[in-house]
C-alpha cells in the first residue's frame, strides 16, 4: 500500500490493529489514542517511514521487538497504558527523540536504551521502576528526564555528567543520594532538579 502518510483513529473503541499495518510503507504518523488496544502488532516494524506513534490511553501491555525496525521513529508516545517492559530493540531506534510512557507499569528500562543516542526527552513518571540503567548516561542529547513517582533508590552516577540535561524530576521516589555532578553545574548548565532530597 502506498500513499498513506497519516492515519488517525482516536477514540473509536478499536480493540485490534491488524498485522498488515506494516504494508503501509509510507506511513509517517499513526494516532491511536483513546481506544481499547491491548497490543501493538508486530507488523508495525514494516512501517519503515514511521516517525510518530501516539497510542496513549489504551490497554496496551507490550511493545513488540519489531519497533526497532522503525528506523525513522522520532516520537513514541504511550502514556496511560499497561506496559511492563520495553524491548531491547528500542536501542535500535537511532532517530528517537521522545519516549513517553508515564502512567504505565514499567519495572525497568532496557540497558540498550543508550543506543537511542538522539533521545532528548524521557518521561516515565508514575511507573514501578526501581533502577535506571547505566545506559541512560550515554544519552548525550538528553535534555529532560521525568521519573517521579517510581521506586528508584539510586541514580547512575554518570547522570551527573550529562551536560545537556536541564530538567531532572525524580521526586516521590526512595532516593538516598544524588549523583555528585548535579551540584557542580555552571550557571549556563543549571538543571531544574526536583527530588525527594530537596529541603
Amino acid at each position: 500500500v502506498t500513499g498513506v502518510q497519516t492515519c488517525a483513529l482516536p477514540i473509536y473503541k478499536i480493540t485490534r490493529i491488524p498485522d498488515d499495518v506494516g504494508n503501509l510503507r509510507e506511513l509517517e504518523r499513526l494516532g491511536l489514542a483513546g481506544n481499547r488496544l491491548t497490543e501493538i502488532p508486530r507488523g508495525i516494524g514494516g512501517c519503515e517511514c514511521l516517525e510518530g506513534l501516539w497510542a496513549h490511553g489504551n490497554l496496551i501491555g507490550t511493545v513488540p521487538d519489531t519497533i526497532g525496525d522503525c528506523g525513522r521513529l522520532r516520537h513514541l508516545m504511550l502514556a496511560g497504558n499497561r506496559v511492563r517492559k520495553l524491548p531491547d530493540s528500542i536501542g535500535d531506534c537511532k532517530y528517537l527523540e521522545e519516549l513517553s510512557f508515564p502512567g504505565n507499569e514499567l519495572e525497568s528500562l532496557p540497558e540498550t536504551i543508550g543506543g537511542a543516542y538522539m533521545l532528548r526527552v524521557i518521561d516515565v513518571h508514575g511507573n514501578k521502576i526501581a533502577k535506571l540503567p547505566d545506559g541512560v548516561a550515554k544519552l548525550k542529547s538528553l535534555e529532560e528526564l521525568s521519573a517521579q513517582g517510581n521506586l528508584l533508590t539510586s541514580i547512575p552516577e554518570d547522570v551527573g555528567d550529562m551536560r545537556r540535561l536541564v530538567r531532572l524530576n525524580v521526586a516521590e521516589n526512595k532516593l538516598e543520594s544524588l549523583p555528585k555532578g548535579l551540584g557542580d553545574r555552571s550557571e549556563e548548565h543549571t538543571s531544574e532538579l526536583q527530588s525527594p532530597l530537596q529541603s
